[in-house]
Order: structure tokens, then sequence, then C-alpha cells
């Protein structure tokens, strides 16, 4: 959802675009912070952090559109915030019972292995934010942590891993949003 906790909206005529290359992130505050809406429309983010639950992975006042493009953000899950229901591709918001330690790699698959995304936590999080032009809204996929990751990583995420191991631990239903 834009906007956040605590009913901000965005400023008008500020604005973040992001059309292309590799951003990783490493937030000791909010992660990908737009004080107006945010269009993604290509390219890979990967946001690692923050710890606090007082900020977020994400932080946009207004509308964060994604299409085309890769966005991973692992943070806290007191102001996670996911991309907007009008995005052109679904998203997938895991939601942790705790926290998720540094080293842990997390894998979402379709249960047939296909479409995986393959995470390794730089820092402990709870909440997890994927969206790829492979999710499709309304899939189910399932969630794997453990394993072993081995590939080139950007900020701990994979783009063509070889993963192996892992336990499913749930499910998770990938959303417009």
């Amino acid at each position: 959802p834009g906007g956040g906790p605590g009913g901000e909206t965005a400023i008008e005529g500020w604005y973040v675009e992001v059309s292309g290359g590799t951003i990783v992130i490493d937030a000791g505050g909010d992660g990908f912070d737009s004080n107006g809406s945010a269009t993604v429309t290509g390219g890979t983010i990967v946001v690692n952090g923050p710890l606090s639950n007082g900020n977020g992975a994400i932080d946009v006042n207004g509308e964060l559109l994604v299409s085309n493009a890769t966005l991973v953000a692992a943070g806290s899950l007191g102001m996670a915030e996911t991309p907007s229901a009008s995005s052109d591709q679904a998203t997938l918001h895991l939601v942790f019972d705790s926290l998720v330690t540094a080293g842990t790699v997390v894998r979402v698959q379709a249960a047939d292995g296909t479409n995986g995304v393959t995470y390794e936590a730089q820092k402990s999080f709870q909440s997890l934010v994927v969206s790829t032009p492979a999710v499709v809204a309304g899939a189910s996929y399932d969630v794997l942590t453990g394993g072993t990751a081995s590939g080139e990583s950007l900020g701990g995420y994979y783009p063509a891993p070889e993963y192996t191991g892992g336990t499913v631990i749930g499910a998770v239903t990938a959303g417009t949003r």
C-alpha cells in the first residue's frame, strides 16, 4: 500500500523513477524511499534492512508502480510496504513469525520448483517483499528456508542460483499488491 503508516501523503512533484540497472541498498533507516510516488520499469532493486520497526525497506508516500523489474526488499515488519495494487506485476509479501537471521537462505518458488526467487539474508529481517515479472497474481508459491545458494549474488539476491536443500515452511499467494 502506498502512503505508509501515519497517513503520510505524497508531495506533489516529488518522485523516484528507475528504468534499469542494479541498485543494492543497505538501509539503516528507510530503504527505497520517496516522499512522492515511485515508478520502477526495469532493472533490479535489492534492499537489505532496516532492523528498526520505525523504518521500512520500502517507504513510498504515493504509489509504487513496478513493471518489468525485480524488487527484493527485506526488512522490519513494523512499517512494511508493498508495491501498489495498480502495478503491472504481482507481488509476494512474506511475513515471518520471528526474525530470519543473517546468513539464512530463503527461496520462494512455484510448486514445480520454477519461477523461484532466492535470497540470502544480509541482516536479520521479518518482512520480505518480492516482485518479478515471473510472479503470477493469485498463484501459490512454496516458501523454503535453509539450504545453500551459489552463483552471482546481488546484495543477497541470486538472479540465477544453484539452490540445494532447504525445508518448505509454508506457502504464500501472490497478490496484486
